[in-house]
C-alpha cells in the first residue's frame, strides 16, 4: 500500500500595513468608581515590628541578686544588734576581730556601796556644814610665787604643791579650801570665791582650736562646785523620785540605761533604779543635757557655766591640764582616764594625783562634762566680761562639753578644749556625764 503524500500547510495571510507604532507611553484609563472608593477606604496596616531575640534566663542571675541582698540585710541586722542593742563600740569590734572575744569587764571596786560614800583622807565631808575650812591634802600648801614660764616638764602634782600663778587679775589661792556638803545628795562641794581671771587658750598653746580664742578677762561671782562627777548611785536616786527616765527630764529623755546599752552601770531590779553591784560610785554616763540639767535643779543647783568650769579646772592660772602644763606628771604617768573604752572608767573619787588646784577630781578624762552654755564658735570674741552664760540655742541646740572622756585622745584633755553636742542627745553620748554648782 502506498503511503499518502504529506499535505503542505497553508501559507500565512499577507501582512496588512497599519499606522506606525508611537513611542509616547500611553496613559492607563481611570479605574472604575467602585475600585477607587475601595482603595480610598482601605486601611493600611503597618508591618509588625521585628521581634527581638529573647535571651532565655536560667534563674542564676536572680539567685545571685537575691543572695547579695540577703547578705546586705544580714550585715545590717548584725550591725544594728552589735552597735545599738548591745551598745558596743568600734573599739569593741576591733578588739573582737583581733582577740576573738570582747574586752574584759571592768572590775568592781573593793568597797562597793549602793550609795556614794567618800573617804578622802584630809577632806571628809560626812556632815552638812557651811564654810568649813580644811586642806585637801597635807602636802598642798601653795604660795603666791613668781609666774613660772610654760615648760615641757611637770610643774604640779598632788604632792608637789600646785601653785596657781598670780596674774594681774589675781585668781584665788586654791587652799585653804572651803568644803560644803549638799544636803540633797551628799555631794561635797568646793567654794570658789568671786574672781577675775583670764579665760581661753594661751598664745603658746599650739593645739588650741579657733573656738578657744581669743583669751579674755572674765569676772565671776562666788559659786560652789561639785568635788566629783555625779555618780550612778546619786542619779539612780533622782530617777526613783521621777519614776521614769523617758521624756521625764524637762520633757526629754534623761539618759540611756543598761536596758538600752551595755555601756551603762545604771539598771533596775523591777522595783527601782539601782547601780550595778560594785559600780555605784562610778560616774553616770550616756546622759543628755536635759538629764544633767534636771538633776542639778533637783538637788537645788544648776549646771556650771563654761567660765565657772574652766576656773575650777585651771585654778585661774591658765595651765594646760589640771595637774600642770606637762601631760605627764613627775612620776612619768598621765593621771587621767582617756584613749580607752567604757571598761576603763574609774570611780569618781579616784586618781587623786590628777586633781585640779581646787581639788576637783577628773576635770580631765573619765567622762566629758556638760556645762550650761550653748555653743558659739566665736562667743569668746563677744562674751560679756562678767558672769557669761553662753549663747542662747534653745532646747534642742548645741551645748558645750568640757574635759574629755575615757575615749578621748590626749589633746582633748586640755582644759580650754571645747566640744559640743545637741541637748536632747543621749544615745551617742556614752562618755558624757556632768557635775553641778550651787550659789552660796
Amino acid at each position: 500500500m502506498v503511503a499518502p503524500a504529506p499535505v503542505a500547510p497553508p501559507p500565512p495571510p499577507p501582512a496588512v500595513s497599519g499606522p506606525p507604532l508611537s513611542s509616547t507611553p500611553r496613559s492607563l484609563p481611570p479605574p472604575p468608581a467602585a475600585v477607587a472608593m475601595g482603595q480610598a477606604q482601605q486601611i493600611v496596616t503597618p508591618p509588625p515590628p521585628k521581634q527581638e531575640k529573647v535571651v532565655q534566663n536560667n534563674g542564676r542571675s536572680c539567685l545571685f541578686v537575691s543572695l547579695f541582698f540577703l547578705i546586705i540585710l544580714g550585715v545590717a541586722i548584725a550591725g544594728s544588734w552589735f552597735f545599738i542593742w548591745e551598745g558596743r563600740s568600734v573599739e569593741d569590734l576591733i578588739y573582737l576581730a583581733q582577740n576573738g572575744g570582747y574586752p574584759p569587764t571592768a572590775t568592781p571596786t573593793s568597797t562597793p556601796s549602793p550609795t556614794l560614800q567618800f573617804t578622802e583622807t584630809a577632806v571628809s565631808p560626812t556632815e552638812t556644814v557651811a564654810n568649813e575650812l580644811v586642806n585637801e591634802t597635807p602636802a598642798q600648801t601653795p604660795t603666791n610665787e613668781a609666774t613660772p614660764s610654760p615648760s615641757a616638764t611637770p610643774k604640779a602634782t598632788a604632792t608637789s604643791s600646785p601653785t596657781p600663778t598670780a596674774t594681774p587679775t589675781s585668781p584665788p589661792t586654791p587652799t585653804p579650801l572651803v568644803i560644803l556638803t549638799r544636803p540633797a545628795d551628799g555631794m561635797p562641794q568646793v567654794l570658789i570665791p568671786a574672781t577675775t581671771f583670764m579665760m581661753g587658750a594661751r598664745d603658746d598653746d599650739e593645739l588650741a582650736e579657733p573656738d578657744e580664742r581669743s583669751r579674755h578677762e572674765v569676772t565671776l561671782d562666788a559659786f560652789a562646785i561639785d568635788l566629783y562627777e555625779v555618780s550612778v548611785a546619786q542619779y539612780a536616786a533622782f530617777l526613783n523620785s521621777l519614776g521614769d527616765y523617758v521624756a521625764a527630764c524637762e520633757g526629754f529623755t534623761c539618759l540611756s540605761t543598761r536596758f538600752e546599752t551595755t555601756r551603762s552601770y545604771l539598771t533596775d531590779d523591777t522595783i527601782e533604779y539601782v547601780p550595778l553591784e560594785g559600780f555605784g560610785d562610778y560616774p553616770i554616763n550616756s546622759v543628755s543635757w536635759h538629764g544633767a540639767s534636771a538633776y542639778c535643779q533637783w538637788v537645788g543647783g544648776r549646771l556650771p557655766t563654761e567660765a565657772e568650769w574652766e576656773l575650777a579646772a585651771t585654778g585661774g592660772d591658765g595651765r594646760f591640764y589640771p595637774w600642770g602644763d606637762a601631760l605627764e606628771n613627775h612620776a612619768g604617768t598621765i593621771p587621767a582616764v582617756f584613749a580607752g573604752t567604757f571598761n576603763n572608767l574609774q570611780p569618781v573619787n579616784s586618781l587623786p594625783e590628777g586633781v585640779s588646784p581646787f581639788g576637783l577630781h577628773h576635770m580631765a578624762g573619765n567622762v566629758w562634762e556638760w556645762v550650761a552654755d550653748g555653743y558659739d564658735a566665736i562667743y569668746y570674741d563677744r562674751t560679756p566680761a562678767a558672769n557669761p552664760t553662753g549663747a542662747d540655742v534653745g532646747t534642742t541646740g548645741d551645748y558645750v562639753l568640757r574635759g574629755g572622756g575615757y575615749d578621748s585622745p590626749a589633746e582633748e584633755l586640755r582644759l580650754t578644749n571645747r566640744a559640743y553636742e545637741r541637748a536632747p542627745e543621749f544615745r551617742q553620748n556614752p562618755s558624757v556625764g556632768f557635775r553641778c554648782v550651787t550659789t552660796p
